[in-house]
């Protein structure tokens, strides 16, 4: 009954590609793929374009996000927050989506580098 309710919201997927039997058996739970689904029509009045962070708002932001990471670093914090952007805006350019790359990406990034900067 649980596989059946996980399959119905989307919380379990079933292999497409491989033999007739194990794409109709469900995936494990700790196998998630998450499905999308459309917004109803009903709360298109509510949705919103906020539009884009201008690059220098963005470029502050990454650097404060970074900075919380590297707190005594404050010259390599700027180059490295120029580099994230130079980053994501490649990725913007390349995926033709200004949506692609997000505030999130940045504290990934930073918290990956602290990673590596403190091993």
């Amino acid at each position: 009954k649980r596989v059946k309710k996980n399959l119905l919201n989307g919380l379990e997927y079933r292999d497409r590609s491989a033999s007739a039997f194990a794409a109709s058996q469900p995936e494990a739970m700790e196998d998630l793929v998450y499905k999308v689904r459309p917004v109803p029509s009903s709360l298109h009045a509510f949705m919103f374009d906020f539009g884009a962070l201008r690059q220098e708002t963005e470029l502050t932001y990454i650097e404060r996000i970074i900075s919380h990471q590297f707190p005594c670093l404050d010259a390599e914090v700027r180059y490295f927050a120029s580099v994230v952007l130079s980053c994501q805006e490649f990725v913007r350019d390349a995926e033709g989506d200004p949506s692609s790359a997000s505030l999130r990406d940045v504290r990934r990034c930073a918290s990956m580098a602290r990673w590596f900067y403190s091993s």
